[in-house]
């Protein structure tokens, strides 16, 4: 087993997406593989405007338009059938939940987490129904109730035991490509938490952990782990090899390639 992981920036339009189809493609005629995706490029950002000006009163029909806009267009270019109806359903949905926002005037942590949830469920939506097109049989794995956290919305801690437990169960009786949404948890009541910024990352190392994976892929758009911010120094190089330790603590230093709770799981299975 493989984990994949792909960032927003990876898939924030049907080019890229061609893109990542080629990556899973060549993949999966050697290894069984499971895909962890993050929401499309910039859409966590434009979904944490929406749910700021529900909550100040203002009108958000344009913003939650560009939203919807920039994945119909996206399931345009990719010819795919049936899936507007399934994004209609998410945007029903979202819109309920900005509607009670708006009228309370008042936007909790817990309220932002069902909002910023909404990016992964659509783009995993998109993603799907793409590689079923290509002949890939995929499933959705929506990872609410799979994912078990506490009730600290916005920066949830996962209980990892029952998380892995239920993770191993759900991929007992599931054999299709496992499409799964990165960043989302949800508490023992069933309420939906999110596990912090780049908390895909964090998701992709939970799943190769579980199912003790050979390796996890996180893939993006730089080369790797830098010796030094790029954007300052022009000498920065990639870096060859990180002990676990190391990576760490660069995470730690800012490094943003890697988000430090991500590192835990794969360190005590040496993956």
């Amino acid at each position: 087993m493989i984990i994949l992981k792909f960032g927003g920036s990876s898939i924030k339009d049907s080019s890229h997406i061609k893109n990542v189809y080629s990556i899973i493609h060549s993949k999966i005629k050697n290894d069984n593989i499971a895909i962890v995706f993050s929401a499309m490029g910039g859409i966590t950002n434009k979904l944490i405007k929406l749910a700021e000006k529900a909550k100040n009163g203002e009108d958000y029909d344009f913003d939650l338009n560009s939203i919807k806009s920039i994945h119909q267009n996206c399931i345009n270019e990719l010819e795919l059938i049936g899936t507007s109806v399934k994004l209609d359903k998410c945007f029903k949905n979202l819109k309920i939940d900005l509607s009670a926002i708006f009228k309370k005037n008042h936007l909790s942590n817990k309220l932002i987490d069902k909002v910023l949830s909404y990016g992964e469920i659509l783009s995993t939506t998109i993603i799907v129904d793409y590689l079923n097109f290509q002949n890939i049989p995929s499933e959705q794995l929506i990872t609410n109730n799979i994912i078990i956290t506490d009730n600290n919305f916005g920066n949830a801690y996962v209980h990892f035991q029952k998380s892995f437990n239920k993770i191993k169960n759900y991929f007992k009786e599931h054999k299709k490509t496992q499409i799964i949404t990165g960043f989302i948890g949800s508490t023992e009541e069933g309420e939906i938490t999110t596990l912090g910024r780049n908390g895909s990352d964090y998701t992709a190392t939970l799943f190769g952990t579980a199912l003790n994976a050979n390796s996890i892929e996180i893939w993006s758009d730089v080369d790797g782990v830098l010796s030094t911010n790029p954007n300052f120094t022009k000498e920065a190089r990639a870096i060859p090899y990180l002990t676990y330790e190391e990576a760490m603590e660069l995470a730690h230093a800012g490094a943003e390639i890697l988000f430090p709770p991500s590192i835990i799981p794969v360190l005590y299975k040496n993956i």
